[in-house]
């Protein structure tokens, strides 16, 4: 394992990178590449999931929150991947169990967005980390 994650890493509450960067061969630098690809894309994803919702359309919007939970699982921001695989579950089987489809869409959306703000943050602080102990001189410096 590379030594800074090795010595110097501590897991931030919701989050399990010792494992992610086993699953991506101790790379640093492929953990850093998606972290950014997570955060510019992550936004449109969020809004294909609102207006799925608005329009009623369950699956699409079931659809939405796996590739969100897949992309979480990968960079092991466990609390968000745990969220997103309960929220998946509820609208797959929503159509049948829910009555007031609205009220808990927009309480999805509510704890949605909170958990995402703060992921966001924590990932934004864990590349400031690699970056501040430049771990072998290939991460830029420029963070969207």
């Amino acid at each position: 394992m590379n030594s800074f994650f090795a010595l110097s890493w501590s897991n931030p509450p919701g989050f399990d990178i010792e494992s992610a960067m086993e699953r991506l061969g101790n790379a640093p630098e492929i953990y850093v590449s998606l972290v950014k690809r997570f955060h510019a894309n992550h936004k449109a994803g969020l809004e294909r999931l609102h207006h799925h919702l608005r329009l009623g359309d369950l699956t699409r919007a079931a659809d939405e929150l796996h590739t969100l939970r897949g992309s979480a699982g990968v960079l092991g921001a466990t609390d968000l991947a745990d969220f997103t695989r309960t929220a998946e579950a509820s609208l797959r089987l929503e159509s049948e169990a829910m009555t007031d489809q609205a009220i808990a869409h927009t309480l999805l959306m509510e704890q949605l967005d909170t958990l995402m703000a703060s992921t966001l943050a924590t990932l934004e602080r864990i590349i400031a980390q690699i970056e501040r102990n430049d771990v072998s001189g290939w991460i830029s410096s420029s963070w969207p």
